[in-house]
């Protein structure tokens, strides 16, 4: 979750500066399959797969106008 986080926090700072971007995030779908001793990696897995939320947030200094 931290890699994730470092990768767009560092790729909004030149979105913001462009006016203009995109980011793709990527992840498994270990999130939806319940297993065993796999809560800490199904949760990160989860994170990244919500961090759509991100776009939520970015749209309100106008960096999606299309």
């Amino acid at each position: 979750m931290v890699g994730t986080f470092c990768g767009c926090h560092a790729a909004l700072k030149h979105m913001i500066q462009n006016c203009t971007g995109r980011i793709i995030n990527t992840s498994s779908t270990a999130n939806q399959v319940v297993q065993a001793d796999c809560a800490s990696y199904g949760s990160s897995k989860f994170a990244v797969i919500d961090s759509w939320q991100l776009g939520i947030d970015s749209a309100k200094v106008s960096l999606f106008d299309d």
